[in-house]
């Protein structure tokens, strides 16, 4: 007999979707430096994603993991860490680097996001193999997290920071490039400038797809 309190076919897309964005602006608000940052990367993402013709599941999984690739570094870290002026010292550096095992244990143990958890554990990983927390390179690392670093890494550098203003968008393209083949899947940093002639001034609402 089905329970009174079954809701499961209410759940509706855009309802969803609100949730999400209402949770992640939670998240967002212990950095105000970085609000705002979590949805562009998944936009971003979301856009490389379709140039790749990637299909509407696909679209679905790295749209969820560039909304859960950080989610740790907003929770396991103090606040006065991710808004410190100065550098890290070895002990903050240290827990930062943390954040990506800790997002990958909040999904492994969920039976529908735990096939997530290798684009969000290797984010940080490297094209040349110097990144981490495996020292993966080139096409072992995962295609999500690849697209997740590039989206990642364009919208923090075109972002304020507590320690330094944002760049322009040329200045952005221009580290991108220069780091081609080093840090980056070459690919994939190509893909995002096509992405940006397309857009040039904003990037959709993330909730555009839904």
């Amino acid at each position: 007999m089905a329970k009174k309190y079954d809701i499961a076919g209410t759940w509706e897309p855009q309802f969803v979707n609100d949730l999400v964005q209402v949770l992640i602006s939670v998240l967002e608000s212990r950095d105000s430096y970085t609000q705002g940052h979590i949805k562009r990367v998944a936009e971003i993402s979301l856009a490389i994603g379709s140039r790749l013709k990637l299909s509407q599941i696909e679209l679905r999984d790295l749209y969820a993991a560039a909304i859960l690739y950080d989610i740790a570094k907003g929770v396991g870290t103090d606040k006065q860490t991710l808004n410190k002026q100065l550098p890290l010292d070895q002990r903050e550096a240290t827990i930062i680097r943390e954040h990506p095992y800790k997002a990958g244990l909040l999904v492994v143990g969920v039976d529908s996001l735990s096939h997530l958890m290798p684009s969000i554990l290797y984010h940080h990983e490297q094209w040349d193999g110097n990144g981490y927390p495996a020292r993966l390179r080139e096409e072992s690392i995962p295609l999500y997290a690849r697209i997740i670093s590039v989206a990642d890494a364009f919208d923090a550098m075109t972002s304020a920071r507590s320690f330094r203003p944002g760049m322009s968008r040329e200045e952005a393209v221009a580290e991108l490039i220069q780091q081609k083949e080093r840090q980056f899947d070459p690919d994939i940093v190509d893909i995002l400038i096509d992405c940006l002639e397309e857009n040039r001034h904003e990037w959709k609402d993330f909730s555009f797809y839904f």
